[in-house]
């Protein structure tokens, strides 16, 4: 992996950070995790997550493997990792699990191995829930890969061997090898143990090298931060989650569903949408397939087809030159 570099760090107003009370963080909005009634209430209701397994071999999967090697290109890993190779030749991978976490089971394989990947300039973390922050992953990067994430979590770093970590919180951005790297809000929430909610932030990232604007928004429920991030940049793609939305009761403020996924697409004013956080790993009530087959019924209906790319788990989207 790229060996250690020089970062710049641009920290932004306070008053554009996220809400924080007592080490904890909030959403500006209020809006927090479901509570521990509704987890009770929905964990004894799930049908659906038990009965999806003949739909497995269902969920789009490119014919061939990602060729990461090649320039500005995007490449779906699968769930939230993507491996963005740039104008440049810089390589980013955002949330990278290449194993399977704590209580989560892969129905789908990595479609590339971790040793197959090209050396990282850096890995974006968007927060800490354990089907984006996996602890084996972390560890197979060298100890001088360079990590980018949400204030609060350098800790869990340093724990797992990895000090060339930079923390930034809504706003903050870092400037190095010729990219900028800006933190952006999202609606969500963050936890790993019983006693560390909120602990750290969560987010998305907007990646610029100088030729594309890129925003990958982690995981989010619906809010007006879509709006506010278009405005601040001319995206060129969006890597918006469509997935683990059902049931809405319970899902709805931490999750956007595809309906909303195209309503955040026209929010941030993005060139083009690429979908993320499907088919992987059963997170919530809908079927697997569902969340591609649903945002394509949905992007004709509204007319969306042409800023709108369905790709398959292990697809790859090439950059405007």
């Amino acid at each position: 992996m790229s060996a250690k570099q020089q970062v710049r760090i641009v920290r932004a107003d306070a008053d554009r950070h996220a809400p924080a009370m007592r080490g904890r963080f909030a959403n500006p909005n209020g809006v927090s995790r479901p509570s521990n009634l509704a987890v009770l209430r929905w964990s004894f209701g799930v049908g659906q997550r038990d009965q999806l397994g003949p739909q497995l071999d269902r969920v789009p999967i490119a014919a061939d493997v990602p060729d990461l090697q090649r320039c500005a290109t995007l490449s779906y890993l699968g769930h939230a990792t993507v491996a963005m190779r740039l104008s440049a030749g810089q390589m980013i991978i955002t949330d990278p699990v290449f194993d399977s976490p704590p209580g989560f089971r892969r129905h789908i394989p990595p479609v590339v191995s971790f040793e197959a990947l090209p050396p990282c300039d850096a890995v974006l973390i968007s927060h800490n829930h354990y089907d984006h922050l996996e602890k084996v992953t972390v560890r197979r990067f060298p100890s001088e890969q360079l990590f980018v994430v949400p204030s609060g979590l350098a800790g869990w770093f340093a724990r797992q061997g990895r000090k060339n970590v930079v923390e930034l919180d809504w706003w903050d951005h870092i400037e190095f090898g010729g990219l900028e790297i800006c933190m952006v809000p999202a609606q969500h929430w963050s936890r790993r143990r019983l006693l560390d909610e909120n602990r750290s932030l969560w987010g998305g990232y907007v990646v610029c090298d100088g030729q594309h604007q890129i925003y990958f928004a982690g995981d989010s429920g619906w809010f007006d931060g879509f709006a506010t991030i278009g405005a601040a940049f001319d995206l060129d793609v969006a890597l918006l989650p469509i997935g683990a939305y059902a049931p809405r009761w319970f899902m709805a403020n931490q999750h956007i569903d595809p309906q909303q996924a195209l309503d955040a697409l026209v929010a941030l004013g993005a060139k083009q949408m690429l979908p993320i956080h499907w088919g992987v790993f059963t997170l919530a009530e809908e079927p697997l397939t569902e969340p591609p087959a649903l945002l394509a019924q949905l992007m004709r209906e509204r007319r969306l087809e042409s800023r709108v790319t369905i790709w398959p788990i292990g697809g790859e989207y090439r950059l405007p030159c």
